[in-house]
């Protein structure tokens, strides 16, 4: 674009409600700040087909997008989203709620955690339910809700399920509501249909020299197959007596615990991580290890 100007004739606000949320345990500040959508036009005022996306506490631009990208707040989705979750068959008790913002608030991650929907692994292990919801104002990332879950002992967190499951939805046309609410369901009967693989995976053995094999299919860089190696065998506690479990959970240590190159923007790295462990779940070569 040459000879464009961001002005503000017809500056469309996104309002926000009285009250953001129910569940006050973050800094609304950083989650449920005021956005707004101005159209850019060009030296004669005429339209570009282009929005700025205005975060208006802070007097910064997030994103300049096509027209054709719907602006929703976050607090929109994550009213829904919690609304969904109460109604649901799940139980809630002492169900937490984590909220976190990156890149000066334009993407946003949303897990809620069940600490009562658990399902026991081994005498010593198991996972709980954790549900996912990431979602960006710059349009980088679709609005995305998953299954996951959780280890206590140790809090690293992998997602469950098939790779078309769950929502994947881009910003564009008008919001549906109902297309969380739908996400929710997925994420539940995802929960309920995977709980058996997670106890399938910790009674099926897995040599080192097949754990190699796998993690060469799941990354080409030779210093990252080292390292979630040696993560496998410590996981294993260096024993022969190794598991598929293992090798999942030195996956997941990976995707939740490796530092982000941009300090503050954790979350998001975390994700496409975590995406990367998930996809690999479902392709044939992590399938091949229960038959070996």
């Amino acid at each position: 674009m040459t000879n464009i100007e961001i002005l503000s004739p017809t500056e469309q606000v996104v309002p926000l409600p009285a009250t953001p949320s129910r569940w006050m345990d973050y800094d609304d500040q950083e989650v449920f700040f005021p956005v707004s959508s101005i159209p850019v036009v060009d030296a004669t005022q005429e339209p570009t087909g282009y929005h700025r996306i205005h975060r208006q506490d802070t007097d910064k631009t997030l994103a300049v997008l096509k027209t054709k990208y719907t602006l929703t707040p976050y607090s929109t989705k994550i009213d829904i989203l919690d609304d969904a979750i109460q109604d649901s068959s799940l139980d809630k008790e002492g169900l937490e709620r984590r909220l976190v913002t990156t890149h000066e608030g334009r993407k946003l991650f949303c897990a809620y955690d069940f600490p009562t929907e658990y399902q026991s692994i081994s005498d010593v292990d198991g996972a709980n339910l954790s549900i996912n919801m990431w979602d960006s104002y710059d349009g980088s990332t679709s609005l995305i809700i998953k299954a996951g879950c959780y280890r206590e002992k140790c809090s690293n967190k992998l997602l469950i399920g098939d790779t078309i499951n769950g929502v994947h939805k881009r910003h564009m046309g008008e919001f549906d509501p109902s297309e969380i609410i739908d996400g929710i369901m997925v994420a539940i009967e995802t929960w309920r249909k995977h709980k058996t693989d997670l106890d399938r995976w910790a009674c099926t053995s897995l040599k080192e020299s097949d754990a190699n094999i796998a993690l060469r299919q799941f990354t080409d860089t030779q210093s990252l197959q080292d390292r979630l190696f040696a993560l496998f065998r410590a996981e294993a506690n260096y024993s022969s007596t190794a598991t598929v479990w293992n090798l999942v959970n030195a996956l997941s240590y990976w995707a939740t615990h490796t530092k982000s190159r941009t300090e503050g923007n954790a979350a998001h790295a975390q994700k496409d991580r975590q995406l990367k462990v998930l996809a690999f779940q479902n392709t044939d070569a992590f399938q091949d290890l229960m038959y070996r």
